[in-house]
């Protein structure tokens, strides 16, 4: 998550990936960091988004039919890394997501790629110990 710190201002944002298109969430992110922002929240699209208000499952349902997944979205954090974009990044996406692409690589990917939070609405607290566990070793 990003750090906040009492009596500072930080500006977070929020933005689904693969919207208007892959580039075209690099080409926000990058904006944003460049505008002074200190945090990213990127969600990553879920067929099944409960969670979510009615907007947020248009976005979600709409990035899908682009071709939006979670190994696209890694490859696009990839780039801008490797593009020195330094701002940081929390993903938001389904457990569902995560126990798709592995629990454990999943945790070793986001170290890889300098994701700097998680927020996972279907995830109860009671339930994150293998997500915890495996975030733990890659930190």
């Amino acid at each position: 998550m990003c750090r906040i710190e009492i009596n500072k201002k930080e500006l977070s944002t929020y933005i689904t990936a693969g919207l208007p298109d892959m580039e075209g969430t690099k080409a926000w992110i990058k904006a944003q960091a460049e505008a002074g922002a200190d945090c990213v929240g990127l969600n990553i699209p879920f067929s099944d988004p409960v969670a979510d208000d009615p907007k947020q499952q248009e976005e979600s349902y709409q990035s899908i039919l682009k071709g939006t997944n979670l190994k696209k979205v890694f490859q696009l954090m990839e780039e801008m890394r490797g593009e020195k974009v330094e701002i940081s990044v929390v993903f938001r996406l389904y457990y569902n997501t995560v126990l798709r692409f592995g629990v454990e690589a999943f945790a070793k990917k986001c170290k890889e790629i300098g994701v700097t939070g998680l927020t996972i609405p279907d995830l109860p607290t009671v339930e994150q110990e293998e997500l915890q566990t495996a975030l733990d070793k890659e930190i």
